[in-house]
C-alpha cells in the first residue's frame, strides 16, 4: 500500500471515529432530561431545539419564548430544551417562576451571561454580575428609586418635555414626516443623562451625536448574534482563554472617558446630588453592610463604576424609546383610544391647575394601562431598578 492511499484510509478512519463520537457526544447530551424524568422538547443534532436561531428566524428572546408556549400547551408545569448541547430549563407554572424570583431565588442568583471583568470590565454590570457580588450590589439600588428622588427627577424629566415639544411642532408645521423612535431615542437620552449622572447631552438640539452612537454600541454588541452564540455554546474558561469580548474598546474607551469627568467634577465640585452617580460613587469610597445586613461587601473598584454606568444609562434610554414609539404607533392606529386618553389626562390636569406634575401622572390610570404600567416614561428609573433586578 503506497502513502497515498495510507493517509486516504487514515484520514477516512478518523472521520469515522469523529462522526462516531460526535453523535456518541450528542446522544448522552441529549439524555440529560430523560434521566431526570422531566418533559423536554424533542431535540435534533446538532443544534438542539436553536435550529431557528441558527437560521437567524429568531432572537434567543423569541426563541425562549416558543420553549415556553410549546410546554404550555402541553399543560406542564415546567420542562426542558436544548440550546445545541446545552441543556435549559424553562419554568411554566407561575408559582415555580415566582419562587424562583422570590422564595428561592438565593439559589438561582446568576443571568447566565458572559463576564469578564479583567480583560472587558463593560461585561461586568450588574445584569451580568454573578453570586454574592449580584446580591450586594442589587441591595443598594432601591436607595436610587425612592419616591423622593423619583418627584426630583420628575422636574427635570418635565423641564425636558419643553425641548421634545417643540422637535415635534417643527415637524408639525413643516409637514415633513417624523422619525418619532429617533426623536424619543433623543428624549430619553437627555433625561438618563440628566437624571442619573448630572450631564447635559443636548441630544435634542442634536449636538450629541457622539453619546447616542456609542451608547447603542451596547446593544449592537451586548446582544449581537454571533457573540451570544459563542457564549451560549462555548464554555466561559476557553472564552476567556481566548481573551474572548462581548464589548468592544471603542465603547469601553468611551465610557471611561466619560465615568472619569463625571467623578472628577463630582469631587471638585462637592456635589450632592442623590442619583445614581452619586449612588456608585459612595459605593467606591466606603464599606458598606451587606446584602445580608451582618458583613461587609468591597468597595465598587473603577470598572465596575464604569459597567454600571454604562449599562444603566443605554438600558435606560433605550427601553423607554422604544416603549413610547410602539404606544405612539399603536395611539395613531386606535382613535377611540387616544380619544379616551386624551380625555383622561385633560381630567387629570385640570385638577391640578393643567400641571403636568408626579402625583398627576400617578393618577392617569388608562395612561398607564397605554404603556403597560411600569414601562411609563415618569417611571424610567424604576423600570431600569426591575429589569435589572
Amino acid at each position: 500500500m503506497d502513502i497515498t492511499n495510507l493517509t486516504t484510509y487514515s484520514l477516512f478512519a478518523l472521520s469515522v471515529v469523529l462522526c462516531v463520537y460526535i453523535l456518541w457526544f450528542y446522544k448522552q447530551t441529549f439524555a440529560y432530561w430523560r434521566k431526570r424524568g422531566l418533559i423536554y422538547l424533542e431535540p435534533t443534532i446538532p443544534f438542539g431545539n436553536a435550529y431557528d436561531v441558527c437560521l437567524k428566524k429568531h432572537t434567543f428572546g423569541e426563541l425562549f419564548a416558543q420553549f415556553y408556549l410549546k410546554l404550555k400547551e402541553r399543560g406542564v408545569k415546567h420542562g426542558g430544551a436544548y440550546i445545541f448541547w446545552k441543556p435549559v430549563y424553562i419554568p411554566v407554572d407561575s408559582e415555580i417562576i415566582r419562587n424562583i424570583l422570590i422564595r428561592d431565588s438565593e439559589y438561582f442568583p446568576n443571568h447566565g451571561m458572559y463576564i469578564n471583568e479583567k480583560n472587558d470590565p463593560l461585561s461586568g454590570h450588574i445584569f451580568n454580575m454573578e453570586n454574592v457580588e449580584w446580591r450586594n450590589f442589587r441591595s443598594k439600588m432601591p436607595s436610587v428609586f425612592t419616591s423622593a428622588k423619583m418627584r426630583k427627577m420628575f422636574l427635570i424629566m418635565e423641564g425636558m418635555t419643553k425641548r421634545f415639544n417643540s422637535n415635534l411642532n417643527a415637524y408639525a408645521k413643516s409637514g415633513h414626516a417624523v422619525d418619532i423612535k429617533k426623536e424619543t431615542t433623543k428624549f430619553t437620552t437627555d433625561i438618563i443623562a440628566a437624571c442619573a449622572f448630572g450631564i447635559e447631552s443636548n441630544t435634542m438640539k442634536n449636538e450629541n451625536e457622539e453619546m447616542l452612537k456609542q451608547a447603542r454600541g451596547f446593544f449592537d454588541y451586548q446582544w449581537n448574534y454571533i457573540r451570544n452564540t459563542l457564549v451560549m455554546t462555548l464554555p466561559r474558561p476557553f472564552l476567556k482563554k481566548i481573551n474572548f469580548r462581548i464589548m468592544p474598546k471603542g465603547l469601553e474607551r468611551y465610557f471611561r472617558d466619560l465615568c472619569e469627568k463625571i467623578i472628577n467634577h463630582r469631587k471638585e465640585s462637592h456635589l450632592d446630588r442623590g442619583d445614581l452617580a452619586d449612588t456608585l460613587m459612595r459605593l467606591m469610597q466606603k464599606r458598606e453592610t451587606d446584602f445580608t445586613g451582618k458583613d461587609t461587601m468591597e468597595p465598587l473598584n473603577f470598572e465596575q463604576f464604569m459597567a454600571q454606568a454604562c449599562v444603566f444609562f443605554s438600558a435606560g434610554f433605550e427601553t423607554s424609546s422604544s416603549t413610547q414609539t410602539f404606544a405612539m404607533y399603536e395611539l395613531a392606529k386606535d382613535l377611540d383610544c387616544q380619544v379616551k386618553l386624551r380625555k383622561e389626562i385633560d381630567k387629570v390636569l385640570e385638577k391640578y391647575d393643567n400641571k403636568v406634575t408626579y402625583e398627576a401622572v400617578m393618577e392617569m390610570k388608562y395612561l398607564d394601562c397605554v404603556v403597560d404600567g411600569k414601562h411609563s416614561i415618569t417611571l424610567i428609573f424604576r423600570e431600569a431598578e426591575v429589569h435589572f433586578g
